[in-house]
């Protein structure tokens, strides 16, 4: 992984505030899904180390968190990166620690 991706998240992320709609980088999961289903993520970074487990309803377009998987539950951060990849956005699977913003998932958004 660049250093000079994990720079320009920490930038972007820097950039954003509250009631601005320019929002480039993301780093909650629930956020995180919803973009990588649109085409939206450029690059994703995701712990190896970790699973989301829920739901993501493709027509709410709102993921539905569980702290331990529940039947029927997926992982999230393998269908976020399953979506960047299939839609053309580069991925970075690494260890936790390595995640921008420590979270289970860091985006840098195309738009």
């Amino acid at each position: 992984m660049g250093a000079e991706l994990v720079a320009r998240f920490g930038e972007l992320a820097g950039r954003q505030g509250a009631g601005r709609t320019d929002i480039r980088a993301l780093d909650r999961v629930a956020e995180v899904v919803p973009a990588a289903g649109a085409g939206r993520i450029d690059s994703l970074f995701v712990a190896l180390d970790t699973q989301a487990w829920g739901r993501y309803d493709d027509a709410s377009l709102a993921p539905e968190m569980h702290p331990i998987p529940q039947p029927g539950d997926e992982d999230l951060l393998n269908r976020a990166v399953l979506e960047t990849y299939l839609k053309g956005g580069a991925v970075f699977a690494v260890p936790s620690e390595r995640v921008p913003g420590r979270t289970p998932a860091a985006a840098i958004l195309r738009f």
